[in-house]
């Protein structure tokens, strides 16, 4: 029964002999595929993840992030902007320095006419420039005592003149006023006030006197030419000085604004402004006009800037003192310190017209002091209801170098190339 079985199983492994071997090997195959995870166990997958799986992962990141072809060209347009950033910043700082000037045959050096007219004709220029500020300003002197005493002799026949020469207080000095003298004389007062936008007179702004056309003033006061180099100084000095003092009168516009009548104006009073730092320090120079602030050697600055001149920017100090309504100290403080706008012409004055701005005025040092009206100072002025103070402050004026450097005198560059001289400012 068994052995045709047998016959027949022989058969078929003959048959298929030459399968049995790629059988097994397939079988071996099957079985270590499924049993290399469990041989190998975790660290093998641990370490297929990490070498494998996180470089595959960071490849694509990096593809991912790869910087495209033409993004050079994006870079470069970025560098181009940022030139063009900083290349406006350079020649705004420089359009703060291009001003007008008061004449344009004088700096840096008079180009055709050398005579005495045309430093003349800067003093005038000067002078009425300021003359027309003031103007502008709706600016006003208070009533001299004169003027009060031929009002009253008039409206009062019997008045006595005043033996102290002071019309108020009434009463004092050994003389008495009526009540009805002294209410004309507040009248007198009063009705200027009302007349004008503040007080204001023109000699007390540094260099109007200086440039008087009247000859006879003491030595140094006044301007007398000795020569083509000290004379075009002066007037590039005095230039510097004219600068300064139109942006205390724009300040001063911008505050009071339309208002017309000292009684109600912020700024009541303009009461100087000075470069000869007489008034919160040591003098710069006898004539009081504006000069620079270089150092000597082994000094120190005394400004809190520590600002001096340097080959980038120039420096000058002023003072400036005013009479104003108390809550409008820290307004008149910062207008003074804010942006404002000039016109340019070009350094011949041929050029169309361009209207730059600049901002160069920090404030080193203030003092306010309360007004006692009815002291002999304020006894002729009427500041309305406000309570007011007298602000002085200590200022810094900066220029930029490369903005007026062509215009500059060569005595004035060779000062500022940092050889000693008596002009240089001591504090």
């Amino acid at each position: 029964m068994n052995t045709p079985n047998l016959k027949i199983i022989t058969a078929i492994l003959r048959d298929y002999t030459s399968l049995v071997m790629p059988l097994v090997l397939i079988a071996v195959a099957v079985i270590m595929l499924l049993a290399t995870p469990l041989l190998m166990g975790s660290k093998l997958q641990k370490k297929i993840d990490e070498n494998s799986v996180r470089l595959a992962r960071r490849i694509e990141t990096l593809r991912s992030e790869a910087v495209p072809g033409e993004q050079w060209k994006v870079v470069q347009e970025y560098q181009k902007a940022h030139r063009a950033d900083a290349n406006q910043i350079s020649q705004l700082a420089q359009q703060t320095t291009q001003r007008e000037l008061l004449s344009y045959k004088i700096f840096p050096e008079p180009r055709r006419d050398e005579s005495l007219g045309i430093y003349q004709e800067f003093g005038q220029r000067y002078r009425a420039s300021i003359d027309a500020m003031l103007e502008q300003l709706n600016a006003t002197e208070c009533p001299t005592e004169q003027e009060v005493q031929d009002i009253l002799a008039t409206s009062s026949p019997g008045a006595r003149t005043m033996g102290s020469g002071m019309p108020f207080p009434s009463g004092g000095g050994g003389f008495s006023r009526s009540k009805v003298e002294t209410m004309i004389a507040d009248v007198v007062c009063t009705e200027r006030a009302k007349s004008a936008s503040m007080y204001a007179v023109a000699s007390d702004l540094a260099g109007y006197h200086y440039w008087q056309p009247e000859e006879g003033g003491r030595e140094g006061e006044t301007f007398e030419y000795t020569g083509i180099e000290e004379s075009v100084e002066a007037c590039w000095y005095w230039q510097l000085g004219h600068w300064i003092i139109e942006d205390v009168a724009t300040t001063i516009s911008a505050l009071n604004g339309d208002s017309d009548s000292v009684l109600t104006s912020p700024v009541k009073r303009l009461v100087s402004v000075r470069f000869d730092r007489s008034g919160m320090s040591s003098r710069a120079s006898d004539s009081g006009r504006p000069e620079y602030v270089i150092l000597k050697q082994n000094q120190q600055p005394a400004a809190l800037t520590l600002r001096t001149c340097n080959g980038d920017t120039d420096v000058v100090h002023f003072d400036l003192s005013v009479i104003v309504s108390n809550r409008d100290v820290l307004r008149f403080m910062r207008e003074l310190c804010s942006g404002k706008t000039h016109r340019f012409r070009g350094y011949l004055g041929n050029e169309p017209e361009q209207i730059f701005q600049h901002n160069q005025i920090t404030i080193l040092a203030s003092r306010t002091e309360a007004v006692q009206r009815e002291g002999s100072e304020h006894a002729l002025y009427r500041y309305g209801d406000d309570a007011v103070v007298r602000l002085d402050l200590e200022c810094e004026y900066i220029f930029k170098r490369s903005g007026y450097e062509d215009i500059m005198p060569a005595s004035v560059k060779e000062l500022l190339g940092g050889g000693e001289s008596d002009d240089m400012v001591e504090y």
